[in-house]
This record gives C-alpha cells, sequence and structure tokens, in this order.
C-alpha cells in the first residue's frame, strides 16, 4: 500500500539563494510619496502642538520648545524614505513572488503561486498623481492582504497582477 502522503526531506544546501535573486526596484517616485504622506501627519501633529501652545490656559511647553520637537521629528520621517525605498525590491520566481523591505530590519517574504487566491492593484490619490499602483496578494485564511508591494509604476503592477492571476488559474487547472 503506497502512502497518501510524503515529504521527503530536502537538504538545505540545495535550496535556492535569496542573494542569487535579480531584484527589481520600486518606482523612483515612493520616497517622494511617503515623505508627503509624512509631512501631511507633521502638518496635523504641528497644529495641534502649536495650537495648544498658543492657548492662553494651556502651559505644557513653550511655543520654541514645541517647534524644536516637530523639528527633531519632521528630519527623520523627511529622511528615512529615502533611504528604506533603496532597500526595497520585488522577484517573480517560478514557483513564488519574493519581497524585500526593511532598513533596521531586513526582511523577505516569499508567496508560493499555489497559495494564492486572488490578487489586486489599488491606487490612491498620490499613486494617481505619480502613476504608481500597488499590488495586494492575498492567500488563503486572511481577509487582509499577506503581502502589499507600494510603489510600483503602474503598467508594472498591472502586468504583473496578470500575470499571477494566470499562473493561478493554471496552477488550479492542474490540480
Amino acid at each position: 500500500m503506497t502512502p497518501m502522503f510524503e515529504n521527503p526531506e530536502i537538504s538545505l544546501d540545495e535550496l535556492p539563494r535569496v542573494e542569487s535573486v535579480s531584484w527589481q526596484p520600486m518606482d523612483d517616485s515612493l520616497a517622494l510619496q511617503l515623505v508627503i504622506q509624512q509631512l501631511f501627519v507633521v502638518a496635523i501633529i504641528a497644529a495641534v502642538s502649536i495650537g495648544t501652545s498658543l492657548h492662553p490656559n494651556v502651559t505644557f511647553l513653550p511655543l520654541w520648545l514645541h517647534l524644536l520637537i516637530l523639528v527633531a521629528i519632521t528630519i527623520p520621517l523627511v529622511v528615512w524614505p529615502y533611504y528604506s525605498v533603496k532597500k526595497r525590491g520585488i522577484a517573480v520566481r517560478d514557483k513564488d513572488v519574493l519581497y524585500k523591505s526593511g532598513l533596521v530590519v531586513n526582511r523577505v517574504t516569499a508567496i508560493p503561486f499555489n497559495r494564492i487566491q486572488h490578487v489586486e492593484t489599488k491606487q490612491g490619490p498620490l499613486d494617481r498623481q505619480f502613476g504608481t499602483a500597488s499590488l495586494q496578494i492575498f492567500t488563503a485564511g486572511g481577509s487582509k492582504g499577506d503581502l502589499d508591494i507600494a510603489g510600483m509604476e503602474r503598467d508594472r503592477a498591472e502586468s504583473l497582477r496578470s500575470m499571477i492571476l494566470k499562473r493561478i488559474g493554471s496552477s488550479v487547472e492542474e490540480s
């Protein structure tokens, strides 16, 4: 009688190396988009902070200290995206999609094609302005996208979405 399920051991030396993957970078405008988003948040914090410091009944901190804190917060928020976007990349291999990110903590996510349920592209207002899109990949068991790849050129995101849908469609037919 043959077993229904086999799971033979694979030598770790035989696995493909992630370092040998040809990573495709994100669109150059992603860093600027992230800076604009950060500055929008800083503007809201600044309005609240300055408003409270100018109110006669509130004396938490003087105005100059509020401004100093805002500058100290704003500089890293504006600089960080330019470095973090350089560390992002996507690669499509024969059996999976890889995405790397992280400036301090490096992360590589692999989503096998046979686990993908569906794929979406989405565009927010800044994406439309810059001609970019996000690709969201959903796997079984989650309501939120398992992988959200922001900052891809819109046509590239759409073609990748189509390719993944064709690939998962053919893998469903083969099963």
